[in-house]
């Protein structure tokens, strides 16, 4: 069977943040600077001169446990537990430092999964993600995404592998980085290979050996390989050329199976044979599996069923272990807990954000209210007052009229002043006024509203304060309307003459005093 390989992901650095201590800091500054330009060596060899001493605050701590697993892992050199980056990861996540969380997160991560623990494994690449999404920082979510890749990859996970192989892609394309457009290719090609569409796969192949110059030679093996795999059916012998090419620059199971699956074509089993040999010998189980399938098939073609039965065998103890190992190490499942768990999260502070704002609008509305019921009263309370005093004049005027000659410049006067309160309150008062007079003079009221209604009782106020107080003891919160109804019975009006001004029918009339002698009742219960 034809194999493709991902290729193994170069660490990206982060650079690091100012701290305290003037002498750690600066020692640590020129840590970043050195895994910054991948001088990883010179970069360990300068944290070994820090002292445990001269970590003098939490900063230069956390900072210090977060380089030096940074290079120990990028050195391939053995980390015997995560009690370092978990410092590192507490102190970042009580500080809010989101950049260095996630960069924390993220070794910590790749760390336990050197140590073959996938499924803590991969929550904390998973913590790392969510928290890199408020980032900016192409980098750590270039390298988050593309261990994401491998770990689902190498877990058979391919559907979610493809996934994050398409994310890779998109930011490789954003920082328009070349190396990183190859891998990608050639990563989303590995997925489409294990997704049987060898179509799609083949495309992806072509692009990533489009960019093979910018890959760095020892990487190249995985887009090679890959090639060879994707012409065996149409070019057999070129890709010979290429998977035999591979393996000079070094020895790979997969192009070894590939390269037994073209002499098996070719008739050489002696040849093939060798190659599946020496394909055996990779750690990489899921090859052997595909080398066993092979061999068993090739075996059941020749007669030999003795040699079949053993590779028979064989081939299910692996597959077993192999199946066991993806079972204990259920990343999915991990994956999916995870999401759902920050899902259930992040609803929770939405309801949290929605009750808030809720209750911030309820208080402001509350605040509305106060403030325009209080502004109501304060006018109601002026006007009550400026009432007093038109009523006042308006009788000074009356007996000043009775006194006869010689008190026109008084009674002027006091009319300007009238005025001058009715042009104060010229919303009601004074629109209350000229309502009043259109009704004297024979309008009706067919076309008011409530606010003409209510101003022309308010007027009508200083014309009959007694009526009015009388209204308002007696009857039960009379509407506007029905108060006017009451003025205009008041006047002695007839039935036929307020139907006329209201506008109402005989049935209405009827309808309106049933109403407001309830209301009277219940005043007076």
């Amino acid at each position: 069977m034809k194999k493709l390989f991902f290729i193994a992901l170069l660490l990206a650095p982060l650079c690091g943040c100012r701290h305290h201590s003037p002498n750690t800091n600066r020692l640590l500054e020129n840590v970043d600077s050195l895994v910054q330009h991948n001088h990883l060596d010179s970069a360990s060899a300068l944290l070994e001169k820090i002292r445990m001493d001269d970590l003098t605050n939490a900063s230069d701590s956390a900072h210090f446990f977060l380089r030096k697993t940074q290079v120990l892992y990028r050195l391939y050199k053995p980390i015997p537990s995560t009690e370092m980056i978990d410092y590192s990861i507490g102190y970042y996540e009580r500080h809010g430092m989101a950049e260095k969380l996630a960069d924390a997160c993220f070794y910590k991560g790749v760390t336990l999964y050197e140590q073959g623990k996938a499924r803590e494994a991969v929550v904390c690449i998973k913590k790392a993600e969510y928290v890199a999404k408020k980032l900016d920082d192409i980098d750590i979510k270039h390298k988050i995404y593309e261990n994401l890749f491998i770990m689902n990859e190498e877990a058979g996970e391919t559907a979610l592998a493809l996934d994050y192989a398409k994310k890779v892609l998109t930011l490789s394309s954003a920082a328009d980085n070349k190396m990183w457009l190859a891998r990608a290719f050639n990563n989303i090609a590995v997925a489409y290979n294990k997704l049987n569409k060898p179509d799609s796969a083949g495309v992806y192949v072509r692009k990533s050996m489009e960019m093979l110059a910018y890959i760095p030679v020892k990487e190249r093996i995985y887009i090679l390989n890959n090639l060879g795999a994707q012409l065996i059916p149409t070019n057999p012998q070129l890709a010979k050329t290429i998977l035999l090419k591979v393996l000079q620059i070094e020895p790979m199971g997969a192009a070894y199976e590939n390269l037994a699956t073209i002499y098996m074509e070719e008739g050489d089993t002696g040849k093939a044979g060798e190659m599946w040999n020496k394909a055996l010998k990779t750690d990489n189980r899921q090859v052997r599996v595909e080398v066993m399938k092979s061999r068993f098939a090739h075996q059941c073609a020749t007669g030999n069923y003795k040699d079949a039965a053993a590779t028979a065998q064989q081939l299910m103890a692996l597959k077993d272990s192999l199946y066991k190992s993806r079972m204990e190490n259920n990343i999915k499942s991990s994956q999916i807990i995870f999401d759902n768990m920050k899902s259930k999260q992040m609803y929770e502070r939405n309801i949290e954000i929605s009750i808030l704002l809720i209750l911030l609008l309820a208080f402001s509305f509350a605040i509305v209210f106060l403030f325009f019921r209080y502004r109501t009263y304060k006018v109601k309370g002026a006007l009550a007052m400026d009432r007093m005093r038109i009523r006042n004049f308006e009788k000074q005027i009356t007996e000043l009229e009775h006194q006869g000659q010689n008190k026109e410049k008084e009674i002027e006067a006091l009319i300007r002043k009238k005025e001058k309160l009715l042009d104060k309150h010229r919303g009601i008062l004074y629109d209350g006024h000229k309502l009043y007079i259109g009704i004297m003079e024979g309008q009706t009221t067919v076309l008011w509203k409530k606010k003409e209604f209510e101003n022309f009782l308010e007027y009508y106020r200083l014309v009959d304060m007694e009526f009015m107080d009388m209204l308002e003891l007696e009857y039960d919160e009379l509407s506007s309307k029905y108060k006017f109804f009451m003025v205009m019975e008041h006047w002695g009006k007839s039935d036929k003459d307020i139907m006329r001004i209201m506008g109402l029918a005989e049935s209405s009339i009827r309808s309106a005093r049933s109403r407001i002698n309830k209301r009277r009742s219940s005043a007076l219960a």
